[in-house]
C-alpha cells in the first residue's frame, strides 16, 4: 500500500484535473479529496479494534464495488442537497477513490494476502500487478505497536519516492489549470 501521503497527491490529481474550476471553497475541496482518496484504508481501523490492524486490509475496500458504491452514494446524497450535479460529482469521486486502488495495485505488497480482492464480490481472489511501481509502508501488526511502526526511515524514503514520482503530474496539472484571483481558470 502506499502511505497517505502518496494517495492524496493522487487523489488531488485525478481531482484536479477533473473539477478545475475556481471554486472558493479549495480548502474544503482538499479536505473532501484527503478524506476520499484515503477512504479504502478505513478497512485498518477495523482490524485495529480486533488487535491487528491488517487482518483486514486489502479486502472489499479495495474492490471496484467499493469504489461505484461511494461514487454513487455520494453523488446522490450531493444530488438530493444540491439539485443539481449529482452525477458529475459521483464520477469524480469515484473517479479519486479508484486512485487509491489503481496506487495499491502497483505497490509492493509484503503481506499475505498479496494484492487487493479487485473484483470482490464476485470474486474473493487477489490480484496485484507484477510490475510494482510504489515501495511497500512498513507497519507492525498489533494494534499497539502499528501507529509507531509507521515512523521509520524506510516508510520516509517510501514518501520521498511517492513525492518524486506523483508529484510531477500535481504540478503539471496545477500549472495548466491555473485559476485567476477572480475564480477564472487559465488555459
Amino acid at each position: 500500500m502506499c502511505t497517505p501521503v502518496g494517495h492524496t497527491i493522487a487523489g488531488y490529481t485525478v481531482f484536479i484535473s477533473q473539477y478545475h474550476s475556481g471554486s472558493k471553497n479549495r480548502w474544503i475541496n482538499i479536505i473532501v479529496v484527503l478524506l476520499f482518496s484515503n477512504l479504502p484504508d478505513v478497512d485498518l481501523l477495523f482490524g485495529y479494534v480486533v488487535g491487528n490492524p491488517n487482518q483486514y486490509h486489502h479486502l472489499w475496500t479495495h474492490s471496484l464495488a467499493f469504489v461505484l458504491g461511494v461514487g454513487s452514494l455520494f453523488g446522490l446524497g450531493y444530488w438530493v442537497f444540491m439539485r443539481r450535479g449529482g452525477l458529475r460529482v459521483g464520477c469524480i469521486v469515484s473517479c479519486v477513490v479508484l486512485s487509491h486502488i489503481v496506487l495499491d495495485f502497483f505497490t509492493k505488497d509484503t503481506s499475505f494476502p498479496y494484492g487487493i480482492q479487485l473484483f470482490w464480490p464476485m470474486s474473493q481472489k487477489f490480484f496485484i500487478s507484477p510490475i510494482t511501481i510504489f515501495r511497500d509502508v512498513s507497519k507492525a501488526s498489533s494494534s499497539g505497536a502499528f501507529l509507531g511502526s509507521l515512523f521509520c526511515w524506510h516508510n520516509l524514503w517510501t514518501v520521498l519516492v511517492e513525492l518524486v514520482l506523483l508529484g510531477p503530474p500535481l504540478v503539471w496539472i496545477l500549472l495548466r489549470y491555473r485559476v485567476r484571483k477572480d475564480g477564472v481558470v487559465k488555459r
